[in-house]
Order: structure tokens, then C-alpha cells, then sequence
């Protein structure tokens, strides 16, 4: 079939049969374009939402809402257990300032402790004297001079002992080994014992090592004078302690011997022997306890140089800045502490009453007193997780329904010890005195209040939605080589993807987090992605809310 038939036949069945037709012609437009789309792919193009780490002031907050009182009573609790010595009875049902005292518990353990945290605070912190350098150098100079006496006391409490111990090994080997010897192996197998003979083999042995050991350290001991080092002095020492113990179960087992000969034989030739060990282990016992006492001396007296060498650098490099810092948060501890033993007013108002008599002994959350005051104060709700975080003393920042953009400062001054529960949900009252009177505020007003928990100054932080995580670890995006930052509503575009950078974070808000380690100030990261789809369904709007760094990504 030639080109010409192909073609003529294809015509007319496209005539005859056009919707098939129309239906194949886009069946295979669609495959090619397909296929094309396959081979060559079109690269994504993400928008990335931008920002810098920078340094900036971070506050931890909670959120709570309640409502305004016209008038404030508020029970004054004691923070400490003790016996009342002051109780201010004028000052009831009259007027009274903030910061007058109501009533104060016996505080003189807690003076005591603050006065020493003073004193050890002072002694820190006092510039040293010469005066002071001298004497702890004297001090110095003197465990000097005693390690020194030390090691003379022990050369000559070893040339004692080398002195004795020759008449004691030689009058034990006189007693095993010499034919009169009462340890002589024959007047030992007289008595008609095999015990007997088991005895006198066990003090042989013991005592043939204890012979071997002096004849060794006696070759030392020649060699040793007083200029001798102190090492060679202490390794002697230790040799003729262990050597002071051996022959001392050498005498042992004499002893031992010849009280079961004497025993089976019955005769008096013994008293000598027995005499004579008891003598020997008189003079081994003495020897023993002046080359122990000799050997504490120099470990001693050693430890008193390294103390006092560390006193004296230490003297002379002036006190450590976290020494310093620790010490002073000790002082700054046992000031709170005392303070607590002084029960004042809380604010300006009239004392209603006095709960308590001053010869009462209290315990720590008892009420002294109630303090009604027409300041104007918002009490609010919180969960049990929040109300942990909060503390008397906490800033608070109010704001009220009905009065736009008015915003207060105010503080906490009570929260509540015990919740109530209200459909399984337990909640706990905080009040917070208001700051300032301003006449805009009434009575049963609504007021949303935010505790400032905790805060931190110029820290490096990034916003809230930049921080992601993978398990427990934390990381941040960010680019090879920093984009160029555009304002426009939806970020800039890059073909590029951004690498994972791992970061320690610290405290956070719902804009911002702390940065402790992991990228430094100014570096470029990533906010937020977005794809071409995102934009495609809200290209201005969305892009919008996400350009808005300062707020988390939902």
C-alpha cells in the first residue's frame, strides 16, 4: 500500500468517524505531553519567608482573664513557724502603710545565719594585706620545717629499731638452731609430739623469711644517713614496718611453741624461753608503734604543705568571681530568709483585724491578720500547670474590654494554696493589685492580665515558627550562601534547599525563642516554605499572615 492510499483511507475515516478521532488526537497529545513532562521535569520553585538571629529581650508569659473588685482584703500570712515577740495591736482597725510592720516572729537563728553569711561575705571580698601573706606564708614555713623534723624522727626511730632487732633475730635463731636451743629440733621431738615438730617447722619457715628480709634491709640501713632523700627515707620506712610485722608473727609462733613443749614436758628450762619472747615482743610491739607513728607524721605533716601552699596561691590570686558570686547569692538568701520573720502591710489600707495574740507560736501559712484596702485589684482563673509558674512579687500587664487601649502595670500578690475543681477541671484564684488608680476602671470590669514568668536580656533569638524539631533534636534552615531578603508578601524565591542546622534552645514565647548554641547573631534563616501551591489558593492573603515573622506558623 502506497503514501497515497495510507492517506486518502485516513481522511475518510476521520470524516466518517469524528468524535473517535477528536478522542484519539487528544489521547495522544496527552501521552506526549506526558512522556515530555517525564523526561524533562520542570524544577519546584519554593518561596522561603526570611529572617535574622539577633539579640533582643525574650519574656515568658501567662495568660489569664477574671475580673475587676471594687475593694481588696487580704489575709496577711506568716511565711515562717516561730513564737510571736511583736504584734503591732495599735495598728488595728486603723490605717496603716505598705510596709508596716504587723507582727514579728522570733527571728534570732535566722540573724545569726545572716550575720555569718555577712561576715564569711566580707572576708571574701576584703582586699588581702600584707600582714595577711605574711602569716599564711608563716604558717607555710612552719609544715615546712615539721615535714623536715618528720623525716629526722624517722631516721632515727629506724636506726632504734636496727639497734634492737639484732638481739631478737639472733636470739631466735640461737633458740632454733643452736644445740642448747629450746626450739632445737631434737628437745622439740623429745617431748614425744608431732604436734610439737609441726609448731617448731611453722616458727622456722616464718622466721627463715624474717632473716632473709633484715639481711637484706640491714645492707640498706648501712647506706642511710640523715642527707639521705626523702624518698629513700620513706621507702625504708614502709620495708622496716612490713619487716616489724613479720618477725612479730615469728614471735607468735615461738611463743606458741614453746608453751605447748613446756606443757607436755613439764620441766622449767622453758621459763627462759618464754621469758625472753615476751621480751622481744615487747620491744617488736614498741618498734612497731613508733615506725606507724613516724610514717603519720610525714603524711601529715606533707598534706599541711599542700594546704597551706594552696592557701597562699590562693591568698595572693584574690578570691574566685563565682566564689564571690555564690557567696553574695548566699547573702542575698539569708536576707530573704530574715526578712521573712517581719509580717508588714502589703499595700496602704486598714488593718480590719488581728487573727492572732502576741504570745501565739505560729506556723508558716498561719493568718495574723486582714488588710482591706480600697485599691482596686483583678482576681483571675488559672490551671494548675500555669499557677505553678507564678509568684507573689511577679509583674502582671492588664488590659480591660471596656476601655480600649488603656494598659496597666500591676503585681501579684496573692495566689491561691488550695483550687477549686469545677467539672473535673481544677483552677486556682491569683489576685494582682493594680499598680495605678485610673478612674476608667470599675468594679466588675472585665480584664485579661499576662504574668511575665520569666525574662531575659539580650539574648539571641529567632522567631517562634524558624525552630523545628525531629525527635528531641531542635534545628533551624538555612541556606549555603544567604538570599537576598525581599519585603514583598511572599518571601523569595529559590530553586535552592535549605540545610538543617541543630540549636540548643532555651525559654520562648509565641514569637519568639532563645538561641543558646547552635547559629550565631545575624545569621539568615528560614521562617517559613512556601509552595507554589500555598500560593496559587491565597497568593496576598495568606502570604500575608506569613510574612509576619513575629507570630508562630500554623
Amino acid at each position: 500500500m502506497n503514501i497515497k492510499k495510507l492517506k486518502s483511507r485516513t481522511l475518510d475515516f476521520i470524516k466518517k468517524r469524528k468524535i473517535v478521532s477528536i478522542i484519539l488526537a487528544i489521547l495522544i497529545i496527552s501521552l506526549g505531553y506526558w512522556s515530555y513532562k517525564k523526561i524533562f521535569p520542570t524544577p519546584i520553585v519554593n518561596n522561603y519567608v526570611l529572617s535574622q538571629a539577633k539579640k533582643s529581650d525574650i519574656a515568658v508569659t501567662i495568660t489569664g482573664t477574671g475580673q475587676v473588685s471594687a475593694s481588696n482584703q487580704i489575709d496577711i500570712k506568716s511565711k515562717v513557724s516561730g513564737e510571736l515577740v511583736y504584734l503591732n495591736t495599735k495598728a488595728n482597725g486603723t490605717q496603716v502603710k505598705k510596709g508596716t510592720l504587723i507582727a514579728q516572729v522570733d527571728a534570732r537563728d535566722a540573724l545569726i545565719s545572716l550575720e555569718s553569711a555577712k561576715i564569711a561575705y566580707a572576708k571574701l571580698t576584703k582586699p588581702v594585706s600584707e600582714i595577711d601573706i605574711i602569716k599564711v606564708q608563716g604558717d607555710l614555713n612552719d609544715a615546712i620545717v615539721t615535714n623536715k623534723k618528720s623525716y629526722e624522727d624517722t631516721f632515727s626511730t629506724i636506726a632504734t629499731t636496727f639497734i634492737d632487732l639484732p638481739i631478737i633475730i639472733n636470739g631466735l635463731n640461737d633458740m632454733l638452731y643452736t644445740s642448747s636451743g629450746y626450739l632445737e629440733t631434737e628437745n622439740v621431738r623429745s617431748s614425744g609430739q608431732e604436734t610439737g615438730l609441726a609448731y617448731r617447722e611453722k616458727t622456722s619457715l616464718s622466721y627463715d623469711t624474717a632473716r632473709n628480709k633484715y639481711n637484706s634491709l640491714v645492707l640498706q640501713y648501712r647506706n642511710l644517713s640523715r642527707n639521705s632523700d626523702n624518698k629513700t627515707i620513706e621507702n625504708l620506712l614502709s620495708d622496716t614496718y612490713y619487716l616489724i610485722k613479720d618477725i612479730s608473727e615469728v614471735l607468735k609462733n615461738a611463743q606458741n611453741t614453746v608453751e605447748f613443749i613446756r606443757k607436755q614436758k613439764n620441766d622449767t628450762v622453758g621459763i627462759t624461753a618464754a621469758s625472753n619472747i615476751s621480751v622481744w615482743t615487747s620491744t617488736i610491739s614498741t618498734n612497731l608503734n613508733s615506725l606507724l607513728t613516724v610514717k603519720t607524721a610525714i603524711l601529715n605533716s606533707a598534706n599541711d604543705i599542700k594546704e597551706r601552699t594552696l592557701d597562699l596561691n590562693d591568698l595572693k590570686d584574690g578570691p574566685d568571681a563565682l566564689d564571690i558570686r555564690s557567696e553574695k547569692l548566699s547573702l542575698q538568701q539569708k536576707e530573704n530568709a530574715y526578712s521573712d520573720y517581719f509580717i508588714r502591710a502589703p499595700f496602704d489600707g486598714i488593718l480590719a483585724r488581728l487573727t492572732v495574740k502576741a504570745v501565739d507560736t505560729i506556723s508558716s501559712g498561719t493568718v495574723v491578720g486582714t488588710v482591706v484596702s480600697s485599691q482596686k485589684i483583678a482576681t483571675i482563673s488559672l490551671n494548675e500547670v500555669d499557677v505553678e509558674k507564678v509568684k507573689i512579687g511577679q509583674k502582671v500587664e492588664l488590659v480591660f474590654d471596656a476601655v480600649n487601649e488603656l494598659s496597666i502595670q500591676g503585681t501579684v500578690i496573692t495566689v491561691d494554696l488550695v483550687g477549686t475543681v469545677t467539672q473535673g477541671v481544677v483552677n486556682y484564684n491569683v489576685e494582682i493589685s493594680l499598680d495605678s488608680d485610673d478612674t476608667r476602671i470599675k468594679p466588675g470590669m472585665s480584664v485579661s492580665a499576662t504574668i511575665i514568668t520569666e525574662t531575659k536580656e539580650n539574648v539571641l533569638t529567632v522567631p517562634s515558627s524558624a525552630v523545628k524539631s525531629q525527635g528531641k533534636t531542635n534545628y533551624v534552615e538555612m541556606f549555603t550562601s544567604p538570599l537576598e531578603i525581599t519585603k514583598g508578601p511572599n518571601g523569595t524565591a529559590s530553586k535552592s534547599i535549605p540545610i538543617r542546622k541543630n540549636v540548643e534552645t532555651g525559654i520562648s514565647n509565641d514569637s519568639l525563642i532563645e538561641i543558646i548554641e547552635g547559629i550565631n547573631e545575624g545569621d539568615q534563616i528560614v521562617v517559613r516554605t512556601i509552595k507554589p501551591a500555598d500560593l496559587l489558593k491565597a497568593p496576598v492573603a495568606q502570604s500575608k499572615s506569613l510574612f509576619n515573622t513575629g507570630g508562630r506558623a500554623r
